[in-house]
Parts: C-alpha cells; sequence; structure tokens
C-alpha cells in the first residue's frame, strides 16, 4: 500500500433531489478522484466532518514540521519534556500506518 493521496483535499456537501425525496452528501476529493463520500450521512454535522477529513494532509505536514522543530529546540535546549512529542509521533504514525508497525 502507497501514501495517502497528496493534498490539498477539496470538499463539497450539498442535496441530491431524488423522485423518492431527497440525499444530503459529502465528498472529499483531490480535484479529480473522491477520497471519501458518504451519500446516507445521518450525522448532525457531516460538513464539519468533511472539513477535518478535507484538512487532513495539511495537518499532517503541519504537525511532521512542527515536531521537527521542536525536537531541534529540544536537543539545542536540553529539554527533557517528551509527552507533546511522544503524542506528535503516534498521531504521525497512526495517520500513516493506521497503527500498525
Amino acid at each position: 500500500m502507497s501514501g495517502h493521496t497528496p493534498g490539498p483535499w477539496i470538499i463539497e456537501c450539498g442535496h441530491i433531489q431524488r423522485d423518492s425525496g431527497g440525499i444530503r452528501y459529502w465528498q472529499v476529493s483531490d480535484g479529480q478522484d473522491a477520497i471519501a463520500c458518504n451519500q446516507f450521512c445521518y450525522a448532525d454535522n457531516p460538513e464539519a466532518n468533511a472539513r477535518l477529513i478535507a484538512a487532513a494532509p495539511t495537518l499532517l505536514t503541519a504537525l511532521e514540521r512542527l515536531l521537527g522543530e521542536v525536537e531541534e529546540v529540544s536537543l539545542r535546549n536540553g529539554w527533557a519534556g517528551r509527552g507533546g512529542r511522544d503524542a506528535a509521533r503516534t498521531a504521525i504514525e497512526l495517520a500513516k500506518t493506521g497503527g500498525a508497525a
């Protein structure tokens, strides 16, 4: 399995009218292909969930960059605190491998 689809990802939320009624939907795409979508979304906040999914590549890149900067400053200044750095490493691992080592 290769890495995730590169960002940026975009969202589209809307309503499709059918003969039998309407259907709310959301879709996250890279502008060409769907990354994630749900045509039967019954959550109260589908747009907010789609925005979070669409922001995932940007969030991952920002977290990786921030972790690198924090580790550099920590080494330079001899800081021992690791809780936040360990949490960031865990989040990055989950994003990249689903937690599988």
